[in-house]
């Protein structure tokens, strides 16, 4: 009797045991699994960091896919689009808010010696301080819609503005205004200042070859801890002035710097920003000519 009680008891140990090996068996494979987990989402996330920050960076570049077009042989061809076809009409139905920034500057009415009312209409639109919603939209059209003619062509939509724009840079050539407010040099460049509203993780080495990618409004007074860029520019142009509240320009921003104008990047330095409380990137941007893909993109096709 006391044998049968002590192989009962023998029984109910060994099972006991069997299920304390059995649960921390479980219990141990349950932890190994948790951690690889643990492990894996952490390697995840540092490597998602790690790329986010390489990702984040926007390198100064030649900006290939940029419109450039400088319509070196077709301005005629290309104004009568404009004056006489529908172009203009056409692009402005297309887009609504096209349409009303144009109607805004065509409230400027000024007299510019050289340029017609559709180049200053088109300067007015670019630079006014009243409405830079468009010339934000024009800015990322004009930078990824040039790759080749036939995306121009096909998917380009502003045109006319980025003629008259071109051809307004043409016509101004006096730069008598500019003598007392910049620094110029005997081929007539100026040293401008401008923001590329591209913050912090715009990167450049020193003698990178690069193009803006869109025009550029730049300043010949450096007022702003925001400037990011000093650019020696020898085919910009001083924009022409108007105290008409129809006209104003954006506040002390007077150079339009064509983006199919080419830079060396000759020096970077990091600069206090006040405004970010940090130091920020600087570079310096000296002109080494011009650089175009594009040539008489809309017209060549006709």
């Amino acid at each position: 009797m006391i044998w049968l009680l002590v192989m009962r008891l023998y029984t109910r140990v060994h099972r006991l045991e069997q299920v304390v090996l059995l649960s921390t068996c479980i219990t141990m494979k349950y932890l190994a699994g948790v951690l690889l987990l643990l492990a894996t989402m952490f390697t995840t996330v540092n490597s998602a960091e790690q790329c986010q920050c390489r990702c984040d960076e926007e390198r100064l570049n030649t900006e290939l896919s940029s419109v450039d077009d400088r319509y070196p042989t077709c301005r005629e061809e290309m104004m009568g689009n404009i004056t006489e076809g529908d172009l203009l009409t056409r692009e402005r139905q297309a887009s609504p808010s096209f349409s009303t920034a144009w109607s805004q500057a065509e409230r400027c009415n000024v007299t510019v010696a050289n340029l017609t009312d559709l180049h200053v209409t088109a300067l007015t639109l670019y630079t006014n301080t009243y409405n830079r919603t468009f010339p934000l939209i024009f800015d990322v059209e004009a930078r990824s819609m040039g790759p080749d003619a036939n995306v121009y062509r096909q998917y380009f939509l502003f045109k006319s503005l980025h003629f008259l724009l071109t051809d307004a840079l043409r016509l101004l050539i006096g730069r008598e205004e500019a003598e007392a407010e910049a620094e110029q040099d005997g081929k007539g460049c100026l040293l401008v200042y401008a923001n590329s509203r591209r913050g912090d993780n715009l990167r450049g080495e020193v003698g990178d070859h690069v193009r803006t990618g869109h025009f550029v409004l730049a300043s010949t007074r450096r007022y702003s801890s925001s400037f990011d860029l000093t650019i020696r520019t020898c085919h910009g142009h001083l924009l022409p002035r108007s105290h008409s509240r129809h006209c104003r320009s954006s506040s002390g921003l007077n150079v339009l710097v064509p983006p199919y104008e080419l830079f060396r990047v000759v020096a970077v330095k990091k600069v206090p920003n006040k405004w970010r409380g940090a130091l920020t990137w600087h570079f310096y941007l000296e002109s080494i000519g011009t650089m175009t893909k594009l040539n008489c993109a809309m017209t060549s096709a006709m």
